[in-house]
């Protein structure tokens, strides 16, 4: 792979730089230099020495860059062969059960969109990033959409991903689910209990009692109730997307009828989510 040939290139320049760094401090001769013409040298050394540190950091990062694109190509392709297994799509229309979970939005908003999603997920992250904050603007701040949120968190490739899901319930028992689903997406790299207790903190949460409900697993049932829901509608990876109309009978029901997958851009999303409202549009006008 490119990515994996870069990575090495860049381990090769830094190595040798970090040698010559070596030397130089180990070296007496450097150090003792008394004469003025020496010591500009040695200041000169020093200058250059430097300028070649700030260029290893770069590469180290670009190294960590290239690292986590290698990480998610896998993860992608871990996903692609999992996906083999099932039936080419969900079986729809599947109705399922919200009545417990998480939303943003009117809660009698006529189209409603669940999303499983995995908090440790690269993919999860560009949706939140690029396609997320359109749907908040331009579906459910206008009362069109109501985002509902499962939990999906696929330990196998996240080892800490039902962690994390776990601190978004805990926030949420506080009142703060999307305040700290935000956190948890911008923060991808905090995951320790002590990095989740701080984000906490930043939203003025009880952290006593988050940490126990974080420690205790308060919400396990609810997360393993969302992946099991899951697993049975084929979720094959995340992030996982359904659409259906607000059931105005069981407003805690949800007959799903469409389906993405992946991180799709903010059209794919409004032309699903329109083609309810233009039917709601139509009903209306007869």
């Amino acid at each position: 792979m490119d990515s994996s040939r870069r990575v090495n290139r860049f381990v090769k320049k830094g190595c040798v730089a970090v040698v010559l760094v070596g030397l130089f401090l180990a070296s007496p001769d450097f150090i003792s230099a008394d004469e003025e013409g020496e010591l500009q040298t040695l200041m000169a050394d020093v200058q250059e020495l430097r300028k070649e540190q700030s260029a290893i950091k770069q590469d180290l990062l670009e190294i960590k860059r290239l690292l986590d694109e290698i990480s998610a190509e896998e993860n992608d392709s871990i996903k692609v062969e999992t996906a083999k297994k099932l039936p080419d799509k969900p079986l729809l229309p599947i109705t399922m059960d919200i009545s417990s979970s998480p939303f943003l939005g009117k809660e009698d908003a006529p189209v409603v969109l669940i999303e499983f999603t995995d908090y440790q997920c690269p993919f999860c992250r560009r949706h939140f990033e690029q396609t997320y904050p359109r749907l908040v603007k331009e579906f459910v701040e206008t009362g069109k959409l109501k985002i509902v949120l499962k939990e999906f968190p696929i330990q196998k490739l996240h080892p800490v991903a039902p962690r994390v899901a776990m601190a978004a319930q805990c926030a949420g028992g506080q009142g703060q689910y999307w305040a700290m689903h935000d956190l948890l997406f911008q923060n991808q790299r905090r995951t320790s209990i002590e990095d989740l207790e701080g984000l906490a903190r930043s939203l003025s949460i009880d952290t006593v009692r988050f940490r126990q409900c974080l420690e205790q697993g308060e919400y396990a049932h609810q997360i393993r109730a969302d992946f099991d829901l899951g697993v049975s509608a084929e979720v094959r990876g995340t992030p996982f997307f359904f659409i259906g109309p607000f059931n105005q009978e069981e407003p805690g029901q949800v007959t799903v009828e469409k389906y993405l997958y992946g991180a799709h851009s903010f059209d794919a999303f409004k032309r699903s989510i329109d083609s309810y409202l233009d039917t709601d549009n139509s009903q209306a006008a007869n």
